[in-house]
């Protein structure tokens, strides 16, 4: 989900991959013709920059729209070998996909970062660059990236952008042109990435244990661990946003009178003292994503429970 230009994008797949579009978060329209959403079987990743809004799927698919409602097929594939690393042979190079985990926008250019997947390299970091959302461009390949399959990406007021994934952070200062990656999470694993206030918050696991991990940083460079006292047994982070000071933490958490995973969401002004948001109607849900929409916190996501299907929903904070 994404928000600017007065509309905010939510993707999803209903029953092929497509995107809605809001004005206030609360209506939603489906867009008409989305292209090649029949290919689609779930999205990765959304965003917003000067040009229009960026979304992409699993495999490598990305598409470009200026207003949000008409949408094409982004004109330079995201080619999973064209960064000049590590070659394979053919055979080899059968299963390999590029994958976007996270867009962010920095003085005008969309970075995307994300991973590569093929029987050689499932740890190899991946990151493309775009001026006009339209045509996008592979960084060139940095041993460090091997062992740093990228998830999260954040553009920091001084421009600076910094991205995690693994045990790994990574930071650029030329708008995604160069980036330095630094073991940043000792034995723990960084999957979700946020500015809130004023420094970042990594969350993960830590090594071993099935249970969620918190870092900070003010620069992206130095981390530490720190204490969140989410009130949920065996809470594992899947998203985080701020607004108004506080921050918003959603993700799974175990029952054990039920042993099951649930969705849970909380809110804090101080990463200490938590509060559980619940629904209207009080059914379990879990968001992934997050948009600040005219002031207006709006989540998009699934109820959680017991079937095999569970239906989307969208959610406005009040």
């Amino acid at each position: 989900m994404a928000f600017g230009g007065g509309c905010a994008a939510a993707t999803g797949h209903c029953p092929a991959g497509t995107v809605w579009i809001s004005d206030n978060g609360q209506d939603w329209a489906r867009v008409a013709d989305f292209p090649y959403g029949h290919a689609v079987n779930g999205f990765s990743a959304a965003g917003f920059g000067p040009t229009g809004w960026v979304a992409f799927a699993d495999g490598g698919v990305a598409w470009f729209s200026a207003d949000g409602r008409r949408w094409t097929v982004a004109e330079a594939p995201l080619d999973p070998l064209a960064d000049g690393g590590p070659t394979y042979t053919a055979d080899e190079d059968v299963c390999c996909e590029g994958t976007v985990r996270a867009v962010a926008e920095t003085a005008g250019t969309y970075v995307a970062v994300g991973a590569v997947t093929c029987r050689k390299c499932l740890g190899r970091a991946a990151i493309w660059r775009s001026e006009d959302g339209e045509t996008w461009e592979r960084v060139p390949y940095e041993s460090a990236f091997e062992g740093a399959p990228l998830s999260g990406v954040v553009a920091l007021p001084s421009g600076r952008l910094v991205a995690v994934g693994g045990s790994y952070a990574l930071v650029s200062d030329d708008k995604g042109v160069t980036w330095i990656a630094e073991p940043a999470f000792g034995a723990g694993t960084a999957s979700v990435l946020a500015f809130v206030g004023d420094h970042l918050l990594a969350a993960g696991f830590p090594g071993g244990a099935y249970e969620g991990a918190y870092w900070q940083s003010s620069d992206g460079v130095t981390w530490e661990s720190v204490a969140i006292g989410i009130p949920f047994p065996e809470a594992i982070p899947i998203a985080i946003t701020s607004i108004g000071g506080s921050v918003i933490i959603s993700g799974k958490a175990r029952r054990p009178e039920e042993s099951m995973d649930w969705g849970f969401t909380a809110i804090s002004s101080d990463l200490a003292t938590w509060r559980p948001i619940a629904t209207s109607d009080g059914r379990p849900f879990l968001m992934w994503s997050f948009a600040e929409v005219d002031g207006n916190m709006v989540a998009g996501g699934n109820f959680s429970g017991e079937a095999e299907y569970l239906p989307a929903g969208v959610w406005i904070l009040r």
